[in-house]
């Protein structure tokens, strides 16, 4: 009889650590869900996103601006690994974090392709953080720019290359090309852009250009009135990637600001920085030239976000 009884007590010992155990296991399971549905609501609620305009043309520079929930935030935050992209088409980027206020955002830059087809498209964000991964979709709406186009005359060589410079023009696109795909994750800018001259323009973004009555490209930047030796600064702080001559562009120099964000200064006739020189706002890059294929001297200044060519003039007016 006291051996049935020990056995009972055992028994009834083993059920009770079962229901602890039962209980503790529908405990975690519930903590599992909350967590889940803590991600289900909807969009609007977890991510904000403000874009510098809904409705732009080809060519044109978009920021985004993005304000996460205080639970989502908690959860990037604790993961070290989180990450915020987006994408628009076939291009992707990445988000930054800056202080706005003192509240904590994530900003991010995309350039419109020239001569994207008009219609409404959608831009993807992704928010992967925990394990997990939260995604909102918003519209922008791309508009025809409807460029003009102009005549210009340069020299021959440079409409019709000779088989030694098409093979130096090859390898100036593969050196060109790899800054492009690299991608820098640090923020070298703070606020708005400035112009590199203290000048007026004298050919805007996107005009189609017939050099000696051919068609050749679309105009990629903003050209400066810039006599001879006109002072070039940096517009904004960011890392020299290249200063050297290129067959089109003459003597250039190329700045990463971080972030998909790249600019270039062509047609210089002096090179004032080194490759791998951190530069600042207003630092002097060069003297403007006219070399390369120009017909006159004059500063190009080009904007390039994410590989894509885009209108200068929006690091001026939108970019904080």
């Amino acid at each position: 009889m006291m051996v049935k009884n020990q056995l009972v007590q055992i028994s009834n010992s083993f059920g009770f650590a079962r229901n602890w155990i039962c209980f503790l296991l529908l405990a975690l399971s519930a903590c599992s869900v909350t967590a889940v549905k803590a991600l289900s609501v909807p969009p609007e609620t977890e991510l904000k996103v403000q874009l510098s305009a809904e409705e732009v043309t080809d060519g044109s520079l978009v920021f985004l601006n993005l304000a996460l929930s205080p639970e989502l935030e908690q959860i990037v935050r604790a993961d070290s690994a989180a990450v915020i992209r987006g994408k628009f088409q076939e291009t992707e980027f990445t988000f930054f974090s800056y202080n706005d206020k003192n509240f904590l955002k994530y900003g991010a830059v995309l350039g419109v392709p020239y001569a994207n087809k008009p219609g409404q498209y959608p831009i993807e964000i992704k928010v992967v953080a925990s394990g997990g991964e939260y995604t909102r979709e918003i519209p922008l709406r791309v508009v025809a720019g409807n460029w003009a186009s102009e005549k210009l005359k340069v020299n021959s060589r440079h409409i019709r290359p000779t088989k030694k410079d098409m093979a130096r023009i090859k390898r100036d696109k593969i050196e060109v090309g790899k800054i492009y795909n690299k991608l820098t994750q640090k923020k070298f800018w703070d606020g708005p852009f400035q112009f590199p001259v203290k000048s007026h323009v004298t050919s805007v973004f996107g005009t189609k250009r017939v050099f000696n009555g051919e068609f050749a490209s679309f105009h990629t930047g903003l050209d400066f009135k810039a006599p001879n030796g006109t002072k070039v600064y940096a517009p904004s702080a960011g890392v020299v990637v290249l200063a050297k001559s290129l067959f089109f562009t003459g003597n250039t120099v190329m700045i990463d600001h971080g972030y998909g964000l790249v600019t270039l200064y062509a047609h210089l006739s002096k090179i004032k920085v080194k490759p791998d020189q951190t530069v600042k706002a207003g630092q002097l890059l060069g003297l403007s030239g006219m070399t390369g294929r120009v017909s006159g001297p004059h500063l190009h200044w080009q904007v390039i976000v994410n590989k894509t060519k885009v209108n200068p003039m929006g690091l001026i007016e939108i970019l904080r």
